[in-house]
């Protein structure tokens, strides 16, 4: 299961960038953390985890932010954002 997404940059220069994947609305099964960089660029953020799922299974991805200020997700194809995992039997 991964996940890949872009946050836009801003001037605020704090806080951190928060990206998870969650297990049917309950369990954080996969987060990435990391601080904001202070240059003038995006952040990009990719987060991957092997997960046995049972049927019925759901998986969502989260973003988060410290800021204090709305920060957008960019779409930038074809890295960003992305979703998808892989059945291995």
């Amino acid at each position: 299961i991964f996940a890949n997404v872009l946050f836009a940059y801003t001037s605020t220069g704090t806080g951190y960038r928060d990206l998870w994947l969650r297990l049917n609305n309950a369990t954080v099964i996969a987060r990435a953390i990391q601080p904001v960089v202070t240059t003038p660029m995006d952040t990009i953020m990719n987060i991957g985890t092997y997960y046995d799922l049972a049927a019925g299974d759901y998986v969502e991805v989260g973003v988060g932010q410290t800021s204090g200020s709305a920060v957008a997700i960019e779409a930038k194809p074809p890295y960003s954002p992305e979703f998808g995992m892989v059945k291995v039997d």
